[in-house]
């Protein structure tokens, strides 16, 4: 399994968290200069070439840029260029930007409304990012926090159809405006102030702005109270509270960071150093960051910037999991199916042992049930004359060997007769008298033999060609000594009224049934 890492970059620092059994562990702290990019090669230096390491980048800075663009419906390779088009077009300078679809309007047109998004300038994160390429760890991602708070809103808060999500990073104040779960528009503020009291006024600010921004895009009206949802303490909450009369036009609401850590099931993160002593506002802003990183790690956001070249490692990286876990499944398939022909020959090898057994057994039962019998005393007259008694039966038994070698005989004569089925039986044994008075007496081997065959002629014949050709095969048949052929069932219907004519082609259903009886 591989360690995943996730960079939170900032204009000031760089955190790094390792994500290890749904729970996040601070590595280190870097500052965003020289010295810390230093510090973070030496790091990446004292990991373990044979331990895979994926990392993560999570930006909170202010170099981003959210446009809503409505172009009109296209698909395929049409809908692929005009999409890079616009890229290009908003974004020259980054390669690290993304689109989304914000589906159709309801005009005639039908036409398609797209959320442009990209990181405009690349100074706070690019060295980060250029010693993974050079360590050559895969990167699975690079996101905003932005992204992160859309994950949020969708799993706690997507009953809202319009609301402004305010975060409070170390970064500063971020204002995320989402409509129907889906987010529009994001940018980071200035840095927090130092006191809850300042902090919730400038909160306030920075919401008025965006109502003003809002209403200017026609995202709102003029009296169109905007919901906006803080991240925060109870502390803040109260100065916000005060602040309201003050802004008819905002509605606040604050959402207890505590109570998302219980209804995500997070657990908290594991500090470099606890004891440090923090002020109100950044113990805010350190627990908003961990909520953040927690949901970038475990979910997997919608919204990422990286583009395929910068994921190809971590896409080759899945390709060779996925041969890995498929050549597993096909080896644990064939030790199964080992050891099913393993225990199917263990079978066989224990009935085998048992018939033996009950062999050896039935022989002992054999010969001690001979050794108790008292031998008698044959003469060898008596075993001569059961001799020849058996010798004359063997000479005179009855055998359908000269049916068989007749039968062979006539169909090699009639090609076109097919032979279906073939029984023979004994028949009656012939009785003879020994006087006028006397019983009859049943001769052994003086029985006959029955040979019966069902067969079928071909379909193109009339019923009488077929007739004719049963009459010639049971003639042929029958022909030489000794010899009796009884047709059982006809290949026409003779009982019928109908002469037998070539335009009557139903009378004939060219099957056929003899017996031939070998007389003794």
């Amino acid at each position: 399994m591989a360690e995943r890492y996730l960079l939170q970059i900032d204009s000031q620092l760089c955190t790094l968290l390792h994500w290890h059994e749904k729970k996040l562990w601070e590595q280190a702290q870097f500052a965003n200069d020289e010295h810390g990019l230093a510090q973070f090669r030496e790091f990446l230096q004292t990991r373990n070439p044979k331990l895979q390491h994926h990392f993560s980048l999570l930006l909170d800075i202010v170099d981003e840029s959210y446009l809503i663009e409505t172009v009109p419906f296209v698909r395929g390779h049409t809908r692929r260029t005009l999409l890079q088009r616009k890229l290009q077009q908003y974004f020259q300078s980054s390669n690290l930007c993304t689109v989304r679809s914000l589906g159709r309007l309801g005009n005639p047109r039908r036409d398609e409304q797209l959320l442009l998004a990209g990181l405009t300038r690349n100074r706070a994160f690019e060295p980060w990012l250029e010693q993974l390429r050079q360590a050559r760890y895969p990167v699975e991602g690079i996101y905003s926090a932005a992204s992160a708070v859309e994950i949020l809103i969708q799993k706690c808060f997507k009953q809202q159809a319009q609301v402004l999500v305010m975060t409070l990073g170390r970064a500063g104040i971020r204002l995320s405006y989402f409509e129907q779960g889906q987010l529009r528009l994001s940018h980071l503020t200035s840095a927090l102030p130092s006191d809850q009291e300042h902090l919730a006024l400038l909160c306030q600010q920075e919401a008025l702005r965006l109502h003003q921004y809002l209403q200017g895009q026609h995202r709102l009206t003029r009296a169109s109270v905007l919901p906006c949802l803080v991240l925060a303490d109870t502390e803040l909450r109260s100065h916000l509270y005060e602040l309201s009369p003050r802004s008819p036009l905002l509605s606040f609401d604050i959402e207890y960071l505590d109570d998302i850590y219980h209804k995500l099931h997070l657990q908290p993160r594991t500090h470099a150093n606890p004891d440090t002593p923090i002020s109100p506002c950044l113990a805010i802003a350190r627990l908003s960051d961990e909520v953040l990183a927690h949901l970038t790690l475990s979910q997997r956001a919608d919204l990422q910037f990286a583009d395929p070249e910068e994921r190809k490692l971590y896409r080759q990286w899945q390709q060779r999991r996925v041969l890995t876990l498929a050549s597993r499944a096909a080896l644990l398939a064939l030790w199964v199916i080992i050891a099913l022909q393993w225990w199917s020959i263990y079978e066989q090898g224990q009935q085998t042992l048992k018939q033996e057994s009950k062999r050896k057994s039935l022989e002992q039962d054999y010969q001690r049930r001979l050794a108790a019998r008292t031998p008698e005393q044959i003469q060898p007259e008596s075993l001569k004359a059961l001799y020849l008694a058996y010798r004359h039966l063997e000479e005179h038994a009855p055998s359908p060997a000269d049916s068989l070698y007749a039968l062979s005989t006539t169909l090699d004569a009639f090609p076109s007769v097919t032979l279906h089925t073939l029984e023979w039986q004994l028949g009656q044994e012939e009785n003879r008298h020994t006087g006028p008075n006397s019983p009859p007496v049943v001769s052994q081997g003086q029985q006959s033999v029955d040979l019966t065959l069902s067969a079928s002629l071909p379909k193109h014949l009339s019923p009488r060609q077929q007739w004719e050709l049963t009459q010639n095969l049971a003639y042929t048949l029958g022909y030489g000594p000794k010899r009796k052929v009884t047709v059982l069932q006809k290949p026409v219907n003779l009982s019928s009224d109908t002469p037998l004519s070539p335009d009557s082609p139903s009378l004939g259903t060219g099957e056929l049934k003899l017996r031939l009886t070998a007389l003794p």
